[in-house]
């Protein structure tokens, strides 16, 4: 399934850079691979223990997994009017930082398909 998303980072008055990214949404096998790659523990309670992450490791392993989820980047600087369309462009902007942590994030926390 692929998903037309618009992230919170391109949204707003303040947003540094517009656009959409096409995505494939990660199923729930991928999620809880994806989960166990980071080291996600859950307690008895099924909730994700925070106190047990190792925050850095969790979005770097994140990230990593997700360059395969990004079908088509179609993003355009608002200052200057740069194109980022490509994945190698993504990742070394500055600017769309928070963007590729958003969709990293959201690989496990879920895509809302009628909602994002």
């Amino acid at each position: 399934m692929e998903l037309e998303y618009t992230p919170k980072a391109c949204q707003g008055n303040d947003a540094k850079v517009l656009g959409s990214i096409t995505l494939k949404i990660p199923s729930v096998i991928q999620k809880y691979d994806y989960m166990d790659k980071c080291g996600i523990d859950v307690n008895a309670e099924g909730e994700v223990d925070m106190a047990k992450l190792n925050t850095i490791r969790f979005i770097k392993t994140l990230v990593e997994l997700s360059e395969d989820h990004y079908v088509k980047i179609d993003l355009k600087k608002k200052v200057g009017g740069a194109q980022v369309t490509s994945w190698d462009e993504l990742i070394h902007d500055p600017d769309c930082e928070p963007i590729v942590n958003e969709i990293a994030t959201a690989l496990i926390s879920g895509f809302r398909p009628s909602g994002n």
